[in-house]
């Protein structure tokens, strides 16, 4: 009888990818005052990974309007809130749904 081989060939480690994000500021608080850039302090990030249920909070200085992050391929989601110059983090954005390499 013939003796079989066999040839296993993992698969390459899956790569993170840079993602670009980026927003405009707010014009107004959540109590519908008037907001000026000027009293941005900072933003608050949060992007969860849906598969895993595991979430990331980033701070980014208020005078930025854009960042990137670096993710691994999956399906998220990614809110943003203001926090003024009184450290006041108003609510959270409504969750933008995307994906990475799939």
């Amino acid at each position: 009888s013939q003796t079989a081989f066999l040839s296993i060939t993992p698969q390459p480690d899956p790569e993170p990818e840079i993602v670009n994000l980026s927003w405009t500021p707010p014009e107004f608080r959540d109590d519908g005052t008037a907001l000026d850039t000027t009293e941005i302090s900072a933003y608050e990030i949060e992007y969860k990974n849906q598969s895993t249920n595991l979430s990331t909070t980033i701070k980014v200085d208020g005078v930025l309007s854009s960042t990137s992050i670096s993710l691994m391929p999956a399906e998220y989601a990614i809110k943003i809130a203001t926090i003024d110059a009184n450290q006041l983090k108003g609510q959270f954005s409504e969750a933008f749904l995307f994906s990475i390499g799939n």
